[in-house]
């Protein structure tokens, strides 16, 4: 089945007779003037080659950050036509809102050409690209309890783009691959006769130490230059920046689980018995875990430093304290208020079929009210997946079972591939009928 725009099936499912209309207005992602002039004006942002060329004194560090800036922008702007930037009725009137108010307040820092893009996506991130541009993620707003914790991450990316963190990380990575000493170094292993994979290993793990070092004390830069732009447009809620941290921290946490009464809840049939050997986890069995230091320990290269540390050097630095209460933000909540069910579209729009199904459940669980909408995304998603399988490209669209994974999500992609064809049209016969 060919997705069409996420606009028009959002407005034929959530408006039509499945009695969901509470919800508003769906997200438009078939705006294609906009897509178009967005990537325009990115192109004019661009830095010229001959621009390039007066940032370094070494030709080769010139080509290198060349190939790299290109790269970048070719990426950026394959997500631009694929269509995740939004100018959504809801949202986008909400975040410019906190941006003009940290703008307005911040009269010495000059913000004029910073442009906020709304995206759809399955992280629960924002970030800076460079070209005085930054990306908020819709996932991450449904995230936060009031619009103080978002303005201040919409002020860590400010930031970022203010002290030119992308650009000159860039630069600086490309002169340093291109200097002489690390040149010879690289000379020297390749000279050796014996240990040559250990010595290059050890030579690389510096280097990537060295610059998520370098990563880490940019995000520590841009906490405190953030907090300085937040604290001046919102000067009575300072501590919520503490808040935005902690909540960032706890991100990656699953905060709830399918159990196998779920799974049987939601995969058995009048016509057919839910079977615990769906739930089998056979992939990890004979999964092949890494053995030996040619890779290190990932947690210490995180690009982003542990939340914990850089919540106390912010508590350190401006004298902030834990909150004692919520700060309660009636406006922020109807503005979020439907945000999972958007998420789970947003994974759908994605082509991300079994994140989009396993979001759905662990929605659908929690939530009353609205059971046709999810029971209509468990159809959705089914049916792509079924497609998938038919066409033996199951894996672009369904995740293999890992051990950084939690068991619940496990057992859903073991289930997902257990299933057998007939049992799998079974299911999906069920729910075209709900």
């Amino acid at each position: 089945m060919k997705i069409a725009p996420l606009f028009f099936y959002l407005s034929f499912l959530l408006v039509s007779n499945f009695g969901y209309t509470q919800y508003k207005e769906p997200i438009d992602t078939s705006n294609i003037p906009f897509r178009d002039e967005l990537e325009k004006e990115f192109e004019r942002r661009l830095l010229k080659p001959e621009a390039i060329k007066d940032l370094f004194v070494n030709e080769n560090a010139s080509l290198e950050f060349e190939k790299s800036y290109k790269l970048k922008n070719e990426e950026f702007k394959k997500l631009i036509k694929k269509g995740i930037f939004i100018e959504d009725k809801k949202y986008k009137p909400f975040v410019d809102q906190l941006f003009l108010k940290i703008k307005k307040a911040n009269p010495d820092f000059d913000l004029n050409r910073t442009k906020v893009l709304l995206a759809i996506s399955e992280e629960f991130n924002a970030y800076n690209i460079g070209e005085e541009i930054i990306v908020l993620n819709l996932s991450l707003i449904g995230k936060f309890e009031n619009q103080y914790q978002l303005a201040f991450v919409i002020s860590h990316e400010l930031a970022h783009q203010k002290l030119d963190h992308v650009l000159t990380s860039m630069k600086n990575y490309a002169v340093k691959t291109n200097s002489k000493d690390f040149i010879d170094k690289v000379s020297g292993v390749e000279k050796q006769k014996y240990n040559k994979n250990n010595s290059a290993s050890l030579l690389l793990k510096k280097f990537v130490y060295n610059s998520k070092s370098d990563s880490r004390q940019k995000e520590q830069q841009a906490d405190s230059l953030g907090f300085v732009l937040f604290s001046k447009a919102f000067p009575n809620y300072k501590d919520e920046s503490v808040k935005s941290l902690q909540i960032l921290g706890n991100l990656d946490k699953e905060k709830d689980s399918l159990t196998s009464q779920d799974f049987a809840r939601f995969f058995e049939t009048p016509n057919q018995v839910f079977k615990k050997e769906w739930l089998k986890i056979n992939a990890l069995e004979n999964y092949k875990y890494q053995k030996g230091n040619l890779f290190w320990e990932v947690d210490s290269l995180r690009t982003h430093p542990d939340c914990e540390t850089r919540i106390l050097l912010l508590k350190k630095e401006f004298s902030l304290q834990d909150l004692d209460k919520k700060n309660t933000d009636k406006e922020y909540q109807n503005i979020i208020s439907e945000t999972e069910e958007e998420y789970v579209y947003g994974l759908y729009f994605l082509k991300e079929y079994g994140k989009s199904l396993y979001n759905t459940l662990l929605s659908y669980k929690k939530n009353t009210g609205i059971d046709l909408f999810y029971k209509k995304m468990i159809l959705e998603n089914l049916i792509q997946i079924r497609e998938a399988r038919n066409k033996y490209t199951l894996s672009k669209y369904l995740e293999t079972e890992n051990p950084k994974f939690s068991k619940s999500y496990n057992q859903f992609l073991s289930l997902i591939r257990n299933l057998r064809k007939q049992e799998l049209n079974e299911i999906i016969s069920y729910y075209e009928t709900q």
